[in-house]
């Protein structure tokens, strides 16, 4: 009885290491990211967030951000803009009662990009943005925002791309989670051989119970 009690125990734990993995598995995903939003009057709507690296000898950019953005009901009279901060406290340091009280003309000004939306593109398609980013003291947080300071609100679509330059193969992993898809193949292949280890374990018993039975 005990040995039985101990193989189901075993088996309800593997059956739980799928569901584990699959957990894990959004914390892998690159960043690549669409969707839509509405913009209300004179506020800042964030659209992706990416940690880049850093290197403290170098010169050259360590990341590119490549936004497409989409509002065919912009206005001539409305005056929107693509921001970027990053985490440093004069920036973005996070959400707070002290960055909600600010107007939307003072989070412009705590940008450390900002491209005005051009509605004369953006009625005939779509606006491309490309940023090459530069990181010498640590990884950094860098957030992509759209702001409308002219009271009238908007509807965007929008497409975001961060790519990790030094990174190779994995350039479109965030710094923050760069070891996470080495630790899911880590945990897939542990799970393969925990199952294949229990399924040679029930026909090694089955097979023992069975011949118990013909004697």
């Amino acid at each position: 009885p005990m040995a039985g009690h101990s193989g189901t125990t075993s088996r309800v734990g593997l059956r739980g290491l799928p569901l584990a993995l699959l957990l894990l598995a959004p914390c892998c995903v690159a960043m690549f990211s669409e969707g839509s939003a509405y913009v209300p009057a004179n506020s800042t709507v964030f659209i992706g967030k990416f940690c880049f690296t850093y290197d403290p000898t170098s010169s050259r950019s360590i990341g590119r951000l490549n936004i497409t953005i989409s509002a065919p009901t912009l206005t001539s009279q409305q005056s929107a803009h693509l921001v970027i901060f990053d985490d440093e406290s004069e920036s973005y340091p996070g959400p707070s009662g002290q960055w909600a009280a600010l107007s939307c003309s003072d989070r412009m000004r705590h940008a450390k990009h900002k491209m005005k939306l051009d509605w004369k593109k953006l009625q005939a398609g779509q606006q491309k943005f490309r940023f090459r980013l530069r990181e010498h003291l640590r990884p950094r947080f860098w957030y992509i925002a759209v702001a409308d300071c002219s009271g009238a609100g908007l509807d965007i679509a929008y497409q975001v791309e961060a790519v990790n330059d030094a990174y190779g193969s994995t350039a479109h992993f965030p710094t923050d989670k760069r070891l996470a898809l080495p630790a899911f193949a880590l945990l897939s292949l542990a799970y393969g051989l925990l199952a294949a280890a229990q399924r040679r374990a029930s026909a090694l018993l089955g097979a023992g119970v069975g011949a118990d039975s013909t004697r």
